[in-house]
């Protein structure tokens, strides 16, 4: 999924240069090609906090956006952020750094989804999977056993059967409804292609 482009306020943008190496249209290509994690949305507002990698810093921040206008607010490092607002778990830092470094990588999307069956088979989709309570907690998880060949729809793969029974020992203590707010797929281990989605589909735990 393409998010709209974003543009920053002076003080985003005075954040930036002072925070880190990076260029705004770094920041953009991150947030708009779908490789940084959503962390959620403050209570009573649009502004959503991103958490993206720096391959220059060799680091994460946090990137404040306000979606009602795609403007970008502010830029954290990790430990200003904490003092914030909710802390942030090591998986989905991991996460955003894998994500990151597949920025070059091929689209995985149907166009090329046949050409990609025939040169690489039944090779497996990684996927990770970010889920999110009403109550606003986030989970967090991974599974590789999706084969490529056996995929019925892959621009909605999160309602391929028995897709969700892949994460359901991740989300068994939880009862009621879950939003499945991103996911992000890439072809083999290395990443040979790459597709995040982002679905918000709300999916009830009995």
């Amino acid at each position: 999924m393409e998010l709209s482009p974003s543009h920053f306020t002076t003080h985003g943008f005075a954040r930036l240069k002072e925070r880190t190496a990076l260029e705004t249209i770094d920041v953009d290509g991150l947030i708009s090609g779908g490789f940084a994690v959503n962390l959620g949305m403050e209570v009573g507002t649009k502004k959503v906090h991103w958490l993206l990698w720096s391959e220059e810093n060799e680091e994460c921040f946090v990137v404040i956006r306000d979606e009602a206008n795609f403007t970008i607010l502010t830029v954290l490092p990790l430990l200003f952020r904490e003092n914030l607002a909710w802390p942030i778990k090591p998986n989905l830092l991991a996460l955003a750094e894998r994500v990151a470094k597949l920025r070059n990588k091929p689209t995985l999307d149907e166009a090329n989804l046949p050409a990609l069956k025939e040169h690489y088979g039944g090779f497996r989709l990684f996927c990770d999977a970010v889920f999110r309570t009403v109550q606003g907690n986030m989970i967090f998880g991974r599974k590789v056993d999706l084969r490529l060949d056996e995929i019925l729809n892959f621009e909605r793969l999160w309602e391929d059967p028995g897709f969700l029974g892949h994460f359901a020992k991740r989300l068994r203590k939880f009862r009621g409804e879950i939003v499945l707010e991103q996911l992000f797929v890439r072809l083999n281990n290395d990443g040979e292609a790459f597709k995040m989605f982002s679905p918000a589909v709300t999916i009830l735990i009995a």
